[in-house]
């Protein structure tokens, strides 16, 4: 339960719990008022222009009792108000704290995000990693029949095929990078026919090895090994091309590692919004407790209008019943407006 849930029920329950004690209350001192004007009036008291302040001592020390228990009763909410109000104040300022670290964070961590200053589409990036995942598997499977007339499982064989496979793609990118061994133009056609001679070897290798099943197991007949190798050919031109397509590593880094940053300022982005809902929370509890604090005068006052009500009717049924039961036919005894008129100062002073 929320804080000003749990104080506005203390107070509730505290200004019913006395208002039920001010209507008992107002019974008892107009009964007791009633009962000492009747006994006065049997004995023909208070006598004619005599003072009449104490014969009504007593009901006018009854309700300032209650005005007084009332007030103790204002001050005690008062205190239990004021230290909701500090706790609440020492939570908004735990608060703030809290979401000025993790604004700083955000801040520090804006401030570090690697700039990538490629211009990479990086849009296509998973189109070109999915179409050379699907050439490498392509490889895979069209050289995996290569090394079944080796014998072995086929887990082997596919094990095998898989690192060849990887190997021919990966060596794309050894070929891109021994191009940049050449100084002249006779140097650059040297190291791109080695890597022709050197590729066309491996293929016609594996074209054998293929042809040699095919003609083992009799799933095949006049085919060409040059079939294989052109195969073969299409597959690693289609994949270096879409690898010419692939970010630089170090633009890959930047992008992962500011990915990794995103992904921690989204998480603070997140707990910001929270702690600043939490703080929200906490100040609109603290505005309806103050709210309630510069309630309470009020409060005070309209407990003073009842006792200073609950007086004047109790000296007006304390003149009834005096005047209905006396004997002497004194009937000036409803000059009361001295005490009428002190109530207030009264019950203020005492």
């Amino acid at each position: 339960m929320k804080t000003t849930e749990v104080f506005s029920s203390y107070m509730q329950e505290k200004l019913e719990d006395f208002a039920e004690h001010v209507k008992a209350e107002r019974e008892n001192i107009n009964a007791s008022a009633a009962q000492k004007g009747k006994d006065l009036g049997s004995d023909n008291l208070p006598k004619k222009g005599s003072p009449i302040g104490h014969h009504i001592g007593t009901v006018l020390e009854d309700c300032r009792e209650l005005y007084l228990k009332g007030i103790r009763t204002l001050e005690e909410i008062h205190s239990h108000l004021d230290s909701a109000i500090n706790q609440l104040l020492e939570q908004v300022e735990q608060k703030t704290e809290e979401i000025e670290k993790v604004v700083h964070k955000i801040k520090q961590l804006k401030n570090d995000l690697p700039v990538d200053s490629t211009s990479y589409p990086w849009r296509i990036f998973k189109y070109v990693l999915g179409g050379i995942l699907f050439i490498l598997f392509g490889e895979v499977g069209f050289n995996g029949l290569a090394f079944q007339v080796i014998g072995g499982s086929l887990i082997a064989n596919v094990f095998m095929a898989l690192a060849v496979s990887m190997a021919i793609v990966l060596l794309v990118h050894t070929f891109q990078w021994t191009l940049g061994f050449a100084k002249k133009r006779w140097q650059l056609v040297v190291i791109i026919l080695s890597w022709v001679v050197f590729y066309t070897s491996v293929f016609i290798f594996l074209a054998q090895l293929r042809v040699s099943y095919l003609e083992a197991t009799e799933s095949g007949r006049n085919i060409s090994p040059v079939m294989f190798v052109v195969v073969n050919w299409l597959l690693l031109l289609g994949a270096g091309v879409l690898m010419r397509l692939l970010p630089t590593w170090g633009a890959l880094q930047t992008r992962l590692n500011r990915k990794d940053k995103d992904k921690e300022i989204t998480k603070l982005e997140k707990l910001l919004t929270q702690l600043q809902k939490e703080r929200d929370d906490l100040k609109t509890h603290l505005a309806g407790l103050e709210s309630d604090r510069e309630n309470l005068p009020k409060h005070e006052k309209h407990l003073h209008d009842q006792v200073v009500t609950i007086a004047r009717r109790s000296l007006m049924s304390f003149k009834e019943e005096n005047i209905r039961y006396r004997s002497d036919g004194h009937c000036e005894l409803g000059t009361l407006h001295p005490e009428e008129l002190n109530i207030n100062l009264k019950l203020e002073n005492s």
